[in-house]
This record gives C-alpha cells, sequence and structure tokens, in this order.
C-alpha cells in the first residue's frame, strides 16, 4: 500500500455528520464512510484508534463523548461493536477498542452526547434529557422535565464556560399555568431552569459557545435593531441572552 494510500482510508460516502475537536491537533470525523481509493489525501488518520468491525457493517455514527480519563463514548445505528452485543450505544477504550467493563443498555439511541470535565455525561433523545454517572448509573440529582408541546425539539446541548448546560432548539417550559417558548434555555447543575435569556428568539437551530462566553446562534428568526432595520438568521449573544450590538455577522432584512 502506498504513502498516500495509508494516510487517506476513509472518505464519506455522506455529508460528515460532527467533527469533534479533541486532545493536541487531533479531530474525530463521525458519519458513514468508505474506503477511500487513494486519488486524493484529506488528511493523515490515527493508526493507533482502531475502532469496528460494528453490525451492521455501515454502521452510521451520530454523536460521540471524549471522556476525562480518555475513553469514548459512542452512539449509532448498531447492534454490535467488535462482537459483542451493543444496542446504539458504547464506550471504547483511548485505543478505539470496546470498553468491556462497560455495558450500559438503553430504551433509546442518543441523538447527541455531551461529556461533563467531572466524567457524568448527558444524553438527549426528542425533548428528554438524561445524566449518568461515569459508571452508567442514573445521576439522580439531575431532572428535567420540559413542557408537552407538539413542536417541542432539543436540537443541541452545550456547556458554557462557566458551567451552565444550555438547551438549543425550541424548547417548551412552565411557568405556573403558562407554557413558553424559548430557543435558549440555561439549566442549572440539577437540571432545573436556570432563569431567562433575555432574548426573544423562540427558535434556534444552531448554537456556537465562545471562550469569552458570548454565544452564536443561527436559525430562520428576525429581531428588531436600535436603528429601526433588522437583524436576521445570524447572532451574536452576550452570556445573559442579550443581544451583543457588535454582532456585524447578523444580516439586515
Amino acid at each position: 500500500m502506498n504513502s498516500a494510500r495509508r494516510h487517506a482510508l476513509l472518505a464519506p460516502r455522506r455529508p460528515v455528520l460532527s467533527a469533534r475537536s479533541l486532545a493536541g491537533s487531533v479531530a474525530l470525523l463521525l458519519g458513514l464512510f468508505a474506503p477511500w481509493d487513494g486519488s486524493a489525501q484529506p488528511g493523515t488518520f490515527d493508526a493507533t484508534f482502531q475502532f469496528g468491525p460494528t453490525t451492521p457493517a455501515a454502521t452510521e455514527l451520530l454523536s460521540v463523548g471524549w471522556l476525562p480519563d480518555g475513553k469514548v463514548l459512542i452512539s449509532g445505528d448498531f447492534t454490535s461493536v467488535q462482537g459483542y452485543y451493543r444496542n446504539g450505544f458504547a464506550r471504547l477504550n483511548p485505543d478505539g477498542s470496546l470498553d468491556l467493563t462497560f455495558d450500559q443498555v438503553l430504551s433509546f439511541v442518543p441523538a447527541e452526547i455531551l461529556t461533563q470535565a467531572d466524567g457524568k455525561y448527558l444524553l438527549k433523545t426528542g425533548v428528554q434529557l438524561f445524566r449518568y454517572n461515569q459508571d452508567g448509573t442514573a445521576d439522580d440529582s439531575f431532572s428535567i422535565v420540559p413542557a408537552v408541546h407538539p413542536s417541542a425539539e432539543i436540537r443541541q446541548i452545550l456547556l458554557a464556560p462557566d458551567g451552565r448546560l444550555l438547551l438549543v432548539g425550541h424548547i417548551w417550559r412552565q411557568v405556573g399555568t403558562i407554557a413558553e417558548a424559548r430557543g435558549l434555555q440555561p439549566l442549572n447543575a440539577n437540571g432545573s431552569w436556570g432563569g431567562n435569556f433575555s432574548t426573544t428568539i423562540q427558535v434556534v437551530q444552531s448554537e456556537y459557545v465562545q471562550p469569552n462566553g458570548q454565544i452564536l446562534v443561527g436559525g430562520d428568526f428576525t429581531v428588531p435593531w436600535p436603528d429601526g432595520r433588522t437583524r436576521s438568521r445570524i447572532l451574536r449573544l452576550n452570556s445573559n441572552g442579550t443581544v451583543s450590538r457588535r454582532s456585524s455577522a447578523s444580516r439586515r432584512c
């Protein structure tokens, strides 16, 4: 096998679903991949990380979470990993081999995994969010109960620099007898609602938390601007949810 082919073994059959930055200059890509034909060189790969095989062979990973001890949580449409039964959720050792000491059985396939610095991890499915201890047992100190609504959706969960959890999507929360819609909703450590963001955006498609705590949000929304015009689709928010007036990336309608 020539050098170019050794360093370019995989090519996506479909768009890459997610990319996670790991330690140093290493990145982990999620998607459905096929052998690369050697005609191009999209990047080198870490040959020490040997993941697979899975059942079915064309497994599509949905999410990945990197634990503080270097182990990796994965979710996807698989029923076995390296010959052992694992129904949509598994933990790998740092070298990509299956962690046989971990066999957590779930009634759902997590759409997203978010790991915390203390080793706990959150799993998202639909409008439900669960937190588990590092050994796979449920974290009974965490409980979140979103209001039931046909359009409710948690699209993303993020960890802010100050330790808060942020829910992204179309989040409905019950306030007394009234159900309120929020595009962004912070949570306290125990899963209770962490107050309100000042923004009135009700639906957010995507979000990125910057190191300084400011938040870039994208979606199909329009907000008023002090000059009488409006801004839409992308905004930068301050850590309290107010719109950063230096949000030059916002588009004018």
